[in-house]
C-alpha cells in the first residue's frame, strides 16, 4: 500500500460514516414502512442519531481543546 492511500482512507472516514448512516437509515424506514421489521422508530432512526451523537462529541473536543489552549496561552 502507497503512503498516501493510509491517509485518503482515513481523511475519508467521515464521509464513508455519513453515506453508511443515510443508506441504513432508509433501508430501516423502508423496511418499517412495508412491515417487514416490527423496531421502534429510535431503532429506525439510529444510524443517524449516532452520526449527530458523534459530530457533537467531535465538536465537543474540538472546543474544550480550544477553551484549554486559550486558557494556557493567556497572558
Amino acid at each position: 500500500m502507497p503512503k498516501g492511500d493510509a491517509y485518503f482512507l482515513c481523511s475519508n472516514l467521515g464521509g464513508y460514516m455519513k453515506t453508511l448512516a443515510f443508506v441504513l437509515t432508509t433501508i430501516f424506514v423502508i423496511a418499517k414502512i412495508m412491515g417487514f421489521i416490527a423496531w421502534s422508530w429510535w431503532l429506525v432512526f439510529a444510524p443517524l442519531i449516532a452520526l449527530i451523537v458523534f459530530y457533537i462529541g467531535v465538536l465537543a473536543v474540538g472546543g474544550l481543546c480550544m477553551l484549554i489552549t486559550y486558557l494556557i496561552n493567556q497572558d
